[in-house]
């Protein structure tokens, strides 16, 4: 909170600083080598970048630490009405520097097809379990891809939500190197995993279907073609059977 009142501070300082030079602008020896040590005018150009990027560093500290509140809900564990595309928005910005350029993998572009969604009757906390285990799947699945995959095949996360009479969709679509039919028929298999011993648990994708099917009554589906990409769809009821 105090970035901006010292912003301003250093604003009216700089400024101060700017007109003694105007005023006296033959410093004295001593005066003159101080400004040399210092380096004043690098230091005129630099100390607002500095602050205006502690303030940006701020703000996103803020972001992060108001979507751990929303994205934990420790406060609604029971069935209440939720907005589902504020828990996908925040899932989003937990995973964000995930989604950053890493070696050997570009930056992981994410489009979002979104229609607006009705508040729909449902278990938040779990929820945001879901979309978090899902979009960090989808993530994963280009950690093993050799570098020359993605010349020619940047890699992609579409996120789409649709609604129906009675039902709302979410699907999480990647263009990653997919299935085939055996991992697929496995694929929500609790421990169940395609990765090194020590680099999963095998369980993301099965407390997606147990919150989703057991939880909620809804419905989980896995489409894959190898070679061309994943995509895992969730259907969710917008009222709960009493």
């Amino acid at each position: 909170g105090n970035t901006i009142h010292a912003s301003r501070a250093v604003e009216d300082l700089l400024m101060l600083v700017e007109a003694y030079r105007r005023q006296y602008p033959e410093p004295g020896p001593e005066l003159a080598g101080l400004l040399n040590e210092i380096d004043l005018d690098f230091l005129q150009h630099d100390l607002p970048q500095l602050l205006n990027s502690l303030r940006t560093g701020s703000d996103r500290i803020h972001k992060i630490v108001q979507s751990l509140r929303n994205f934990a809900r420790l406060d609604e564990s029971d069935r209440k009405l939720a907005n589902i595309q504020q828990g996908i928005d925040n899932a989003l910005l937990l995973l964000r520097h995930q989604l950053g350029r890493r070696e050997g993998r570009p930056l992981i572009e994410v489009i979002l097809d979104c229609q607006p969604l009705p508040m729909i009757e449902c278990y938040p906390g779990s929820l945001n379990q879901v979309f978090l285990n899902l979009l960090a799947n989808a993530i994963e699945s280009f950690d093993d891809l050799p570098t020359e995959h993605f010349a020619n095949r940047p890699p992609r996360i579409v996120v789409a939500t649709r609604c129906f009479e009675d039902w709302v969709e979410l699907s999480i679509a990647d263009n990653g190197p997919g299935m085939d039919d055996g991992t697929i028929h496995r694929a929500f298999e609790p421990f169940f995993t395609t990765k090194p011993i020590g680099s999963g648990t095998g369980l993301g994708l099965a407390i997606a279907y147990q919150i989703t099917v057991g939880q909620h009554g809804g419905r989980i589906d896995c489409r894959s073609v190898p070679g061309e990409g994943c995509e895992i769809a969730i259907a969710l009821p917008i009222w709960q059977s009493k």
